[in-house]
């Protein structure tokens, strides 16, 4: 199922109480996925997001992102808003139950000063990149 989430929305159901001053981690069990332009993501991105394209969503989603009960926000930046739209339909064509669709995007949570990250994230025994 995929659900459409504002700001407020993850702070409180997904993310829990988070300290407005400094941040804290996203949880493990939530999975960040920035759909769009890798240079940008390799600029600045949500903590701990990773990158994929649609294509890897497609071929091998289910190798890194194993439980199909696993919470995934899937976002973009705001001048490609159907690149999120188009991954959280691959994803939840695959069986993903829990995907939360932040249309804002990292825009609105730049803009809300939480806590960034501007390297690559692995992903769960890959080096640096989500597998092709």
């Amino acid at each position: 199922m995929i659900r459409i989430i504002n700001h407020d929305q993850i702070l409180d159901k997904i993310l829990g109480f988070i300290d407005s001053t400094f941040g804290t981690p996203a949880p493990e069990d939530v999975i960040f996925l920035e759909i769009g332009d890798v240079e940008r993501y390799d600029q600045l991105h949500i903590n701990k997001a990773i990158c994929p394209t649609l294509g890897q969503l497609k071929k091998s989603a289910r190798s890194w992102l194993p439980s199909l009960a696993t919470e995934i926000v899937v976002y973009s930046d705001q001048a490609r808003p159907d690149l999120a739209q188009m991954a959280a339909k691959i994803l939840s064509d695959q069986g993903y139950g829990n995907i939360y669709l932040y249309l804002a995007g990292e825009e609105d949570w730049l803009a809300s000063g939480l806590w960034t990250n501007s390297s690559r994230v692995p992903v769960d025994g890959f080096s640096e990149k989500v597998p092709q």
